[in-house]
């Protein structure tokens, strides 16, 4: 008897959930694709919380038809649990309330897969997720994603204006793509990023890791990074699980970066350390909180880098520097075909070790320890 009042229940209420549902080659349920007039809709809007989402632009005119239109389809799920809407010139996708009590699978969580023609411009897209999403040959004018968790991975795309940025955790990998004006917030969420950046860029983590890897023509106009983490038990908590990287590879006009946590160090040389390989740099600031600064293997032009740590530098500068620490000790190696003019390396306690400099009207000294100059022409 308690067996057929199961058998009874799967058949009133699991069977219609799936009813009416194909089955595609990846194990996924789905619908018809669903057609529309892509010359109405400027922007998409995709709030979710258990679906994937699959954003791709591939639809070419066929032989017969030049009007090219976006499809959609929703797969895994009876499509009245997800509504498609549009407003205003706005492709609204929503997951009803109801989708929260339904069976989900592991493998197969719902997804909504849509295609819009090749090159077309979105005016505004965005996405609000807390699972898998892909988004490929897209080109929008401005970008809203935020990421709760799961994956959110970007290709082959273009954001011409503004791209914004909000995690909570998970990750964001965005490959061979061009964004301009990235204003990134994470709290514990990752981000990797290859490509070409341009405007002002805005990078702030409390304990995710950023990875930037810069095509070498990309033009960083500027690049603020914070890390900040006022809770200090909350620091030794997670110890183990953050890590504070940086990692920047490529070219760049201009970064800034900044750092807050006490005792947090910025490494920057071409291969075993964490924060960035091997960067060239027209314009660099640095400025730190009782940090200690490494750089090894780098060219910058005019940097400026202040902090309460120590600062080692090996490399190239041109032009001028201004290098100081109030608590540490300055190291400098570097080797320069040109003068520098004006100048200025101050430890405030520590000592500073001077190799290889070729200046003019130089500014070198430490406040009570000593300062030591080799192998130098300093007029």
């Amino acid at each position: 008897m308690m067996n057929m009042k199961k058998i009874i229940f799967f058949v009133i209420v699991f069977l219609p959930i799936t009813m009416g549902c194909a089955t595609n080659m990846n194990g996924r349920q789905t619908s018809v694709p669903h057609s529309i007039d892509f010359q109405k809709i400027k922007n998409i809007s995709i709030f979710t919380q258990f679906c994937d989402i699959e954003l791709i632009a591939d639809n070419t005119p066929s032989e017969n038809n030049n009007n090219i239109s976006l499809e959609y389809t929703i797969s895994n799920v009876k499509e009245r649990y997800v509504s498609v809407t549009v407003e205003d010139g706005t492709l609204i996708f929503k997951e009803e309330p109801f989708l929260t009590f339904l069976p989900r699978t592991r493998w197969n969580p719902p997804l909504i897969s849509i295609r819009i023609p090749k090159n077309h411009i979105l005016q505004m897209l965005t996405i609000e997720t807390e699972n898998t999403s892909m988004i490929k040959n897209m080109t929008a004018a401005i970008c809203f994603f935020h990421v709760k968790n799961g994956k959110f991975q970007i290709e082959d795309s273009t954001i011409t204006e503004k791209v914004k940025i909000q995690m909570e955790s998970g990750s964001v990998t965005v490959h061979n793509s061009h964004f301009e004006n990235i204003d990134l917030k994470t709290d514990t969420g990752n981000l990797y990023f290859q490509g070409e950046i341009y405007g002002n860029n805005i990078i702030q983590s409390k304990s995710g890791n950023i990875s930037m890897n810069l095509n070498a023509e990309a033009y960083l106009y500027a690049l603020h990074f914070f890390q900040n983490m006022n809770k200090t038990q909350e620091i030794k908590e997670n110890r183990s699980q953050v890590k504070h990287n940086l990692v920047i590879k490529g070219n760049a006009n201009k970064i800034y970066l900044s750092f807050a946590k006490k005792n947090q160090s910025i490494n920057i040389n071409n291969g075993k350390s964490v924060i960035c390989n091997n960067i060239e740099c027209k314009d660099l600031g640095i400025q730190g909180e009782y940090g200690n600064i490494t750089m090894r293997n780098c060219i910058f032009d005019s940097p400026v880098i202040i902090t309460d740590g120590n600062i080692l530098f090996d490399g190239i500068l041109k032009n001028t520097c201004t290098i100081a620490s109030d608590l540490g000790w300055i190291k400098i190696k570097t080797s320069v075909s040109e003068k520098l003019l004006n100048p200025s390396v101050t430890s405030s306690v520590g000592k500073v070790i001077i190799t290889g400099f070729n200046s003019k009207n130089a500014s070198i000294k430490s406040g009570i320890d000593s300062v030591s100059i080799t192998d130098s022409i300093i007029e």
